[in-house]
């Protein structure tokens, strides 16, 4: 698909056909990820992005209209990247969310086999983020700052 077919396509369907299309949850999942009732179109620097969620306390997730990118910005400290694509970020996404129920079945679980457990599973997300999209695992970025929240136990 051509960066031109994904902004026609797009700015084409209703809100909830983009998600279906693409798999986006139209639930929460954790702080990580909050979805818009309705898409907005957004003009950054002079590109033109769609918003379609949020995450943590006031970041806002976007699609870059032009390439496809998933993107989040922060307030005025600039934009940054997230995944390669929307069906990159809705497959990342969608396997972070099966982690939740792991890290609910952690619960009675001692200290110390708890922060095992934490970082067996922050390697576990690491890893399929990098299957899924190499490009998304990089420092200081959105899913590897995810990761390593899950290893000091911030979604348990």
């Amino acid at each position: 698909m051509s960066s031109n077919d994904f902004e026609l396509h797009a700015m084409t369907l209703q809100d909830k056909s983009l998600r279906k299309i693409y798999s986006i949850s139209t639930e929460s999942v954790g702080e990580i990820f909050r979805p818009l009732q309705a898409l907005e179109y957004t003009r950054i620097n002079g590109r033109s992005f769609i918003h379609f969620g949020f995450t943590g306390a006031s970041g806002r997730l976007l699609v870059d209209a032009e390439n496809g990118k998933v993107m989040e910005t922060h307030g005025e400290s600039g934009i940054s990247f997230v995944n390669s694509s929307l069906a990159e970020y809705a497959d990342c996404l969608s396997f972070f969310s099966s982690l939740l129920s792991e890290f609910e079945s952690e619960e009675g679980v001692e200290s110390d086999e708890n922060e095992d457990e934490d970082e067996r599973l922050a390697r576990k997300l690491e890893e399929e983020i990098r299957r899924i999209d190499a490009q998304a695992y990089q420092e200081n970025t959105y899913w590897y700052e995810i990761r390593w929240g899950v290893s000091l136990g911030d979604f348990t």
